[in-house]
Order: C-alpha cells, then structure tokens, then sequence
C-alpha cells in the first residue's frame, strides 16, 4: 500500500532537473532575472539552476561533462575579470 505524499516528502525528494528544456520556459527564467549569461555577447551559454545550459535555437540543453562545465566556469571568471576592467577604463 502507498500512501501519498506530504509535501515535506516532495521538497525532501525534489523532481530530478531535466536534461533539456524548452526555450519558453528558459525566456520565462531570463524575464525573472533568474538566468546569467556567459558573458553580456555570449548569451547562448547561460547559469541557470545552477547549472550551465547550452541554446541550439529550439531548446536548451544542460551542460554535464565536468571538462565542459570547468570550461565554462573558467570563462565566466575571464569575462567577468575582461567587462569590470572595461568598465573601469571607460571614459565618464
């Protein structure tokens, strides 16, 4: 016999995150502020979840391969250090 679950049960064992998802529901998340971008020009890499998410135009694919993800983190650190030293000599 199973009973249903309670939700503490549910936030105990949250749903597993999909491998894919649709590109409404990642501009839904971007519109509520709750994807980061690569970089300001590479925004087909996103954090999101918190995780990395590749666009291929119709969908959005999660970045699982640690080469990849280390990668990717590594880069955001370089675009990061790149844009706020930009930033910082750019005049008025």
């Amino acid at each position: 016999m199973t009973y249903p679950q309670t939700p503490a049960a549910r936030r105990a064992n949250p749903k597993p995150l999909p491998q894919v998802i649709t590109a409404k529901r990642m501009r839904i998340a971007w519109m509520r502020g709750e994807v980061v971008p690569l970089s300001p020009q590479f925004d087909h890499c996103v954090q999101y979840l918190g995780h990395w998410w590749v666009n291929d135009d119709t969908e959005w694919i999660r970045v699982t391969a640690p080469t990849a993800i280390a990668l990717l983190d590594k880069q955001k650190a370089s675009s990061v250090a790149i844009y706020r030293n930009l930033r910082s000599n750019s005049p008025g």
